[in-house]
Formats: C-alpha cells, structure tokens, sequence
C-alpha cells in the first residue's frame, strides 16, 4: 500500500488485536470505491485545455497501480526495528501484556492505538474490546496480576507512578530452600534456610541445635543487624549439608541464635501465576506458602550455591526461578499483590563487629 492508504489502514485496525485477511480485502474494495467516485468527479468537470493536469489528476490516472503499489518507506517497528506495523510484529506479540505495556510506556507511544503522533489523553480511537478502558486491547490483563491503567502521556511520570504504586502492587519474595542438616552421628532434620547474602554469617536457631545434638563451642561475637541492633553470639555449631538435589555437600559452621522471628513471605502467594515448569526441582516446593526458618545461609555460601540456569517468568518480569546445588529457588518482585494484605517489609542485614583492639579498650 502506498504511504495515504496505509495510514488510512492503521487508523482503521488499530484497536483490533491483529487484523484478519477479510478485513483488510474490505477496506481495500472501500478505497477503490472512493478512489472510483474521485475519479468519475474529475472527469464529469470541463478541463481548459490551455490547463496541464493537477497533480491530483495525474495521481488518479495510475490509481490501480497506485493503490496496491508497495510502500517506498514505512515506520519502523518500535520493538524490533523492522519495517512493519506494530500490530503485526511476532516479537510484540510474544510478550506478555505488562512486557508490551512498558515497551509502548518507554517508547513514548499512545497506550490506546500504539502511535507516537499523540498521547494517549488526545486519542480518538475506541476503547479495550474487553473492559472498555481507555487502553489498547493488546495490553489489556486478563487476570488480577495483569491489570492496567488509562494512562495519559501528558503526564508520563504521573501515569507510571499510578500505575506501578496503584494498579500493580508487588511483594518482594526472598529465596528459601529446604535442606538437610547432618550432625556427627548421622542424624539427619530437614530444615528451612533463608539464602541471605545480606548476612555475613551463618545461622542457626538454639531450638534446631538443640534437637540435632548438635555440639556448641564457646565464641564471642558481637553481631551488629540492621538499625545497629545488636546481639551477643556466645556459641557455634558444624553440621554437614548435602544436597537433596544433586551430590552437592558442606560443611558449615553457624552461629547459634536464641530464636529468628521472621515469616516468609509475608502473605500467601500465587503460584499459579508463576507457570513454574513441572520438570524442575524446586529447593523449597511450599515457597509460596507463609512460614518461619530454622537458618540463615549468608553471603559466604550463598553465591556458591548458584548455578548456571535461570528462568524468568512471563507475568512477573521482575522475578527469576534461579537454578542452585539445592534446587531451583523463586525470588524477586511478584505483581498483583493486593494492598491490604502487604503488612511487613524484610530487610535483613547482618554485620559481625569486629573485635577492638585490647589497647584501645582501656580508655
């Protein structure tokens, strides 16, 4: 189509999803009508033969060639650069609406039609075919995780704060995973960990040494959390970890805590959502659901545990099914969290002071 005709095309289409071949054979008998109708005008009107023809004469003399002709220069597509209309490009397409929602938002382009010629508050063209907002159909969500807002480009950071702090709450999921912990007899407890590389040692809980056996030695460290809060660690413990995974093991020296008062996670999460592949080996298969640790894993091994395998999830782009010697663990930003129930934020940071100089302790 020349360059008149595929505006035209677009700003027939562009609140349909993808337009069907029908459709498009429609709107081309449409133009050859009009174009017909022009052209009888024309010829119907007496012409000065002292007069060269217009232009617009001229255009309409070659208008079969004309109107299917290719087009000399088309946009580029604001996600893969090819010369095609946004509406047909497969890399588009394939991603998941909030994914669309953010190329449309950073490339500066109307959420209701998808064009650059205007925001979207000025945008002439119909609503969602689904929910009737003010938002193409193509970044419409289909479920409470995937919501969106009638935004306006007039007010680009306004809109994205709306959207990010309003529609879309998130819950920030720390990684967990279900380990076994093997004291110098053999007896093996499974125990749940939290993989913090904000913390630079390991912990355990006086109730978990207690019902491994485990032996504690004499220390005396001061461990500083956030806030500058601190506790007096007075015993450590060395339990095996062997992986339930693979045959991944270690050896590991915690410190011993009165007791962690942590839940994690705060609420109950959506697993659904997450389209976690039935193939793979989860560290901790209940991740989703509230519940306390026996132990922290710090910063020492955390990173050591990481192997080379990561998922990203289509509803949550934010978020990483991370592949580890124990298992796949889940973490990151998980969206449409609702409001009401997000009632605790985690912050975990654990320092070990060190010792003062026995000079400087006089003063």
């Amino acid at each position: 189509m020349n360059p008149v005709t595929l505006e035209k095309w677009e700003e027939s289409s562009c609140e349909s999803e993808l337009p069907t071949f029908h459709e498009l054979i429609a709107f081309l008998q449409r133009r050859a009508q009009l174009d017909d109708t022009k052209y009888a005008q024309s010829r119907s009107k007496p012409v000065n033969s002292s007069e060269k023809p217009s232009a617009s004469h001229s255009r309409l003399n070659n208008r079969p060639q004309h109107l299917f002709a290719a087009a000399s220069s088309l946009n580029s597509c604001l996600r893969c650069g090819e010369q095609h209309s946004i509406f047909s490009c497969d890399v588009f397409l394939n991603l998941s609406p909030i994914e669309r929602f953010k190329s449309c938002k950073n490339a500066s382009r109307c959420l209701n039609c998808l064009k650059s010629t205007h925001s979207t508050s000025k945008c002439n063209s119909g609503p969602c075919k689904k929910c009737q907002k003010k938002h193409n159909s193509l970044l419409h969500f289909d479920n409470t995780t995937e919501k969106i807002v009638s935004a306006s480009n007039s007010s680009q950071a306004a809109s994205t704060h709306n959207f990010l702090a309003n529609e879309l709450t998130s819950e920030n999921l720390l990684s967990t995973a279900i380990v076994d912990i093997i004291n110098n007899e053999g007896f093996v407890q499974q125990c749940r960990l939290l993989l913090d590389n904000g913390s630079q040692s390991h912990h355990l809980t006086e109730k978990v040494a207690s019902i491994m056996n485990l032996r504690k030695r004499p220390v005396d460290i001061t461990v500083l959390t956030l806030g500058s809060t601190s506790t007096e660690i007075r015993h450590s413990v060395s339990a095996k970890i062997p992986s339930r995974y693979n045959t991944y093991k270690e050896n590991v020296e915690f410190l011993i805590q009165k007791e962690l008062n942590y839940l994690f996670p705060a609420i109950k999460i959506d697993r659904e959502s997450l389209q976690i592949p039935n193939n793979i080996f989860l560290a901790e298969p209940d991740f989703d659901k509230a519940g306390g640790i026996g132990g922290i894993i710090g910063v020492g091994l955390s990173y050591k545990l990481l192997s080379v395998g990561q998922i990203v999830p289509r509803n949550h782009p934010d978020a990483v099914l991370q592949k580890t010697q124990l298992g796949w663990i889940v973490a990151g930003k998980l969206y449409g969290i609702p409001l009401s129930k997000r009632k605790i934020v985690q912050c975990n940071i654990m320092q070990i002071q060190p010792s003062l100089d026995p000079d400087l302790t006089k003063f």
